[in-house]
């Protein structure tokens, strides 16, 4: 059984109605500690190369419905539908145009003291 230290001793030798009908245990250690937790391309590798169990699985800190998950998405596509997707580029309708920005940039280079309205107003670009 696990030793207690700490505080809990003392008030629970004092008051040990406080803690019911259990005595405290202290905090149990973290079972995974990552300095660099190894990112989802790694374990992929790693289960690739090696056949492990769920136990091994488990130490990496994945859980039993993720380590299902991706079992049933390598079986139906393949390892490779496991590694992350790349983003889509956002979608601005009211973003300017990359010649509207170069005008006004060189503009504030041209006259520092302008602040962002007046730099936009004589272009036009004011929305």
């Amino acid at each position: 059984m696990r030793e207690l230290s700490g505080s809990k001793r003392p008030a629970y030798a004092a008051h040990p109605e406080r803690f019911g009908n259990r005595r405290p245990l202290p905090p149990r250690l973290p079972t995974v500690a990552w300095i660099n937790q190894p990112s989802q391309e790694a374990l992929i590798q790693t289960l690739d190369e090696t056949c492990l169990n769920l136990l091994d699985i488990f130490r990496f800190g994945v859980s039993r419905n993720t380590y299902y998950e991706w079992i049933n998405k390598a079986e139906l596509y393949g390892l490779s539908a496991l590694l992350p997707k790349e983003r889509c580029k956002p979608h601005q309708p009211n973003a300017m145009s990359s010649e509207e920005v170069a005008v006004i940039l060189s503009e504030a280079v041209i006259r520092p003291t302008l602040g962002p309205r007046s730099l936009l107003r004589p272009q036009g670009a004011w929305r």
